[in-house]
């Protein structure tokens, strides 16, 4: 079967073997530089320390009025958060101080502009000890 029309066709159009492998060792060479750990300057990132409870309260009382015009641009985030809003009552609920205790503190995770405040924590309970039996009653 002849070539198409146009086709141009070349006496070494085929890499030699050495060459392909050559090329492929770059190439993935290329990839690990690409997608592999980086590590700027041997420093490792450890996660983002906790700010004190003053912050949070200044950031609330801050934000406390969405009317004002140096919000105007955050609304549309504050839109997209209402989805979360459902999770974020759930993990406060969950959360709530027992009886015996008056106060109780634990961390938080907030969107920088404020739109919404999460309770990071997963609350800790023993096995129950005793299980209720209303049918023997």
């Amino acid at each position: 079967m002849p070539p198409p029309p146009g086709f141009i066709q070349q006496a070494s159009s085929r890499m030699l073997p050495e060459m392909l492998a050559q090329k492929s060792q770059k190439w993935v060479s290329m990839q690990k530089n690409r997608y592999g750990e980086k590590r700027k300057g041997g420093y490792v990132d450890k996660g983002k320390q906790d700010l004190p409870p003053e912050h949070v309260r200044k950031f609330i009382k801050d934000h406390g009025d969405m009317s004002n015009r140096k919000f105007r641009n955050d609304k549309r985030v504050h839109l997209g958060a209402l989805k979360y809003v459902p999770h974020a009552v759930v993990k406060l609920l969950e959360n709530i101080p027992y009886p015996w205790e008056q106060v109780r503190e634990v961390p938080i995770l907030y969107h920088i502009t404020g739109a919404i405040t999460f309770v990071n924590e997963v609350p800790r309970i023993i096995e129950p000890v005793y299980h209720a039996q209303p049918s023997t009653m």
